[in-house]
């Protein structure tokens, strides 16, 4: 008798189902072929330990057709390919993980979570991954943190809770943050202009791409409040390309799901 099973996904892609057998005691594994997949879309996965961002995207790659279609991501072949190419972001790890909020005016304490995939550096600060590549992430360990704290207004109790991933929660979040600013070829326009922005501001001189990053998150900081999200109020993370965004990240995401 089978109590419950997870899947998960190993090296090179491999995604794999594991059930404890009551009978014999022993966790049983066996593989998933990618056309049974969109079966097990909403069940809680696992990582092994040893899995990296080039394994995920080798999952994405065995069945490119269904998760372009579940993610409405036109150019998901374009991403996968770009594993290929090498490159580094100097990140410690890649984690996907809760953002969670409570939802005002409601009567009981409702949740409203998003999954949202970020890499992190060595201080443990959250770093965005609009401009990244495949193949610049393509070596760096992967993690689910599935642990999230909310506190129940300004004085109120911090509460601490664990929500699991689906397969479908990693897949979703890793392509909306990787295509946030449009396909490989539109991020990197959008590179190629804040770059020549950065260059008329600053008397024309030459930045490498870490240091475009660095300035973006400067003029974004400068740019705060201006654009507020036409849903939470929030800040649009877009507001330092001088292309409002009337959706914040979050909204965003959440209207992407809906």
């Amino acid at each position: 008798m089978t109590l419950h099973y997870d899947i998960q996904l190993q090296p090179k892609g491999r995604l794999v189902r594991i059930e404890w057998d009551q009978a014999t005691g022993t966790l049983i594994e066996q593989q998933i072929p990618p056309d049974e997949f969109a079966f097990h879309l909403h069940d809680a996965l696992c990582l092994s330990r040893e899995v990296v961002f080039r394994d995920l995207v080798a999952l994405l790659a065995s069945n490119l057709e269904l998760f372009s279609a579940l993610t409405a991501c036109d150019c998901l072949g374009e991403i996968v390919a770009e594993a290929d190419k090498s490159g580094t972001e100097g990140l410690a790890v890649l984690e996907l993980a809760w953002s969670v909020q409570i939802v005002p005016e409601s009567s009981a304490l409702v949740l409203d979570s998003v999954a949202e995939f970020h890499g992190l550096g060595a201080d443990g600060a959250q770093i965005g991954l609009e401009f990244a590549t495949a193949g610049s992430l393509a070596e760096i360990p992967f993690l689910l943190n599935e642990t999230f704290n909310v506190q129940n207004g300004p004085a109120g109790e911090v509460l601490s809770a664990t929500r699991r991933f689906t397969l479908l929660d990693v897949v979703t979040s890793v392509v909306d943050e990787l295509t946030f600013l449009g396909s490989p070829e539109e991020r990197d326009e959008a590179m190629q202009d804040l770059h020549r922005r950065l260059q008329s501001v600053e008397g024309g001189e030459f930045y490498t791409v870490e240091e475009v990053k660095t300035k973006w998150e400067q003029l974004a900081e400068k740019e705060r409040g201006k654009f507020p999200c036409r849903v939470c109020g929030e800040d649009s993370r877009c507001a330092c390309f001088g292309k409002p965004a009337d959706l914040c990240h979050r909204c965003f995401c959440t209207t992407r799901e809906n």
